[in-house]
C-alpha cells in the first residue's frame, strides 16, 4: 500500500466524519430542539436571583402559575417556600427575566403577608 492509498484512506474517512458531524447537528438543531419547544407546558422561568454569601443564592422561579422560593448552594437546592399566582402583579410578571429586581421587595409584598 503506497503513501496514495493512505492518503486516500485518510480523505474518504474525513470526509465521512464531516457528513456524519453534519446529519448529527442538523438533527439537534431541528428536528429535537422543534420537538422539545412544542411543549411548553414545562418551562420554567427564572425572575430573580439574590447572592446570600458565596455560592449561597436565593432565586425566585415561575413554572406555569405557580412560584417557588429556591435556596440554592453549591452542594442542594432547597424549596424555600411555594405559593400561586399573586393577585397584585406589580413588578412580577415582565416578558424579559429581571436579574436586578431585588428580590427581598417580591418577598415582602408576596410572601411575608401570609
Amino acid at each position: 500500500m503506497g503513501a496514495w492509498e493512505i492518503t486516500k484512506v485518510f480523505l474518504v474517512l474525513g470526509i465521512l466524519l464531516g457528513i456524519f458531524y453534519m446529519l448529527v447537528y442538523l438533527i439537534k438543531k431541528y428536528v429535537l430542539f422543534n420537538k422539545l419547544s412544542s411543549n411548553q407546558k414545562f418551562s420554567i422561568r427564572v425572575l430573580t436571583v439574590q447572592p446570600i454569601m458565596a455560592k449561597k443564592y436565593v432565586s425566585l422561579i415561575q413554572m406555569k402559575d405557580k412560584y417557588y422560593l429556591l435556596g440554592v448552594s453549591d452542594h442542594s437546592i432547597s424549596l424555600i417556600d411555594k405559593f400561586e399566582k399573586p393577585e397584585e402583579t406589580d413588578g412580577f410578571e415582565t416578558d424579559e427575566p429581571t436579574m436586578n429586581q431585588n428580590i427581598w421587595e417580591l418577598l415582602k409584598r408576596n410572601i411575608i403577608r401570609k
